[in-house]
């Protein structure tokens, strides 16, 4: 398919277009959406954008507040520059008799006066507008994405939509609980060594020792692995499979979820270790199991939120450490009470179920600021 849909907008409601785009993307695929964030390195921006707008079929202008107000260093309106990039993607786009240019009102934004734009926008004036408010978010943009798949030919089968979000919350979460349940019988088994906590730091840094606690980290960090391993298998098999609806993205899903999950179980056995045997902490056995659930929680939160492109990752991250420690410190308090199958999936279902709630959430989309001087 291809790119039917251009964005036009200023740097400075980039957060604005990134959460437009997030939304067009899940509906109709990010091959008809084009927004310059997608431009590929050492091509000229300049020649790619001409080449996407002359072959659009439909423009979307994205006009905040003080759309019109924007100055350069001279002070002048930006927008009566003459090789301002919005303005002269705007005059290419009016030019073209079969392109459907919509004005996008957002942030409580008002259409400008004919008096404020160049002549070469004016008509720009007299185009119906679409406003999308934040309170009503999710109608404004259902009923916009209705208009485009009527309007272009190719997404008119996208007229009966259900959410990707959905489908990958459903999905992610589904398929750590049916892990959870694979992964069972080995979250009962625990075949990892023991080290000396005797005498201080520096007198157990001998051979004897140092060889006990590698072999400590290496049976943890393989149980977990293992584990987390299976977790993310399914996982990432379910999320590929609810973004790409179809089967051609699973075999990719389960190779990323086991690397992923591995690299969780071995991150999480690391800081077990570190607090248990080499701080010799004096914490509860749940809160040693929250800190390495945590540290598993942030690497499932950065590879998600690679995969969702354009967010904020901080957001992810905090996720994943916050809903780790809590599905580590329920897990550990399960099988502190010998109910160790239960608990081990109450904090996989916990920590994915946390993580996938976030693909409800398109206010994470806010890319960063492009290169171009908009």
């Amino acid at each position: 398919m291809s790119q039917s849909i251009f964005i036009c907008y200023r740097r400075t409601d980039s957060g604005w277009a990134g959460r437009l785009q997030h939304e067009l993307d899940e509906r109709f695929g990010d091959a008809a959406v084009f927004r310059d964030r997608s431009i590929p390195a050492g091509v000229s921006w300049r020649t790619h954008i001409e080449s996407v707008l002359d072959t659009c079929e439909v423009m979307l202008v994205m006009i905040g507040p003080s759309w019109t107000q924007l100055t350069g260093r001279d002070g002048v309106a930006r927008i009566w520059e003459a090789d301002d990039v919005v303005r002269q993607e705007i005059e290419r786009g009016v030019q073209r008799t079969d392109v459907l240019v919509i004005p996008i009102l957002f942030d409580d934004a008002k259409m400008p006066a004919r008096e404020q734009l160049p002549p070469g926008l004016q008509s720009l004036c007299d185009l119906q507008a679409v406003a999308l408010d934040d309170a009503r978010w999710d109608y404004d943009i259902e009923q916009l994405g209705n208009q485009l798949a009527t309007i272009v030919p190719e997404l008119k089968g996208s007229d009966t939509h259900v959410r990707v979000t959905g489908r990958a919350i459903l999905a992610m979460t589904g398929a750590a609980a049916g892990a959870s349940l694979l992964a069972a019988p080995l979250a009962t088994t625990k075949t990892w060594g023991q080290v000396s906590h005797a005498g201080t730091i520096a007198d157990r840094l001998n051979a004897g020792w140092i060889a006990d606690a590698l072999a400590r980290v290496g049976g943890i960090a393989l149980h977990m692995a293992f584990l987390w391993g299976i977790v993310g298998a399914l996982t990432f098999a379910a999320l590929y499979l609810a973004l790409r609806e179809t089967r051609v993205g699973v075999p990719a899903g389960v190779a990323v979820g086991v690397a992923s999950g591995a690299l969780a179980g071995a991150a999480g056995a690391i800081v077990y270790v570190v607090l248990k045997d080499l701080l010799v902490l004096d914490v509860s056995e749940p809160l040693l199991n929250g800190a390495a659930v945590a540290a598993a929680g942030i690497v499932f939160a950065g590879r998600i939120a690679a995969l969702a492109g354009g967010v904020d990752r901080s957001v992810y991250l905090t996720v994943g450490a916050v809903g780790g420690l809590c599905a580590g410190l329920l897990g550990g308090v399960l099988d502190d009470a010998n109910m160790n199958s239960v608990g081990w999936a109450v904090q996989a279902v916990v920590l994915i179920g946390a993580l996938a709630s976030l693909f409800a959430m398109p206010t994470l989309s806010v890319s960063p600021a492009p290169m171009l001087a908009r």
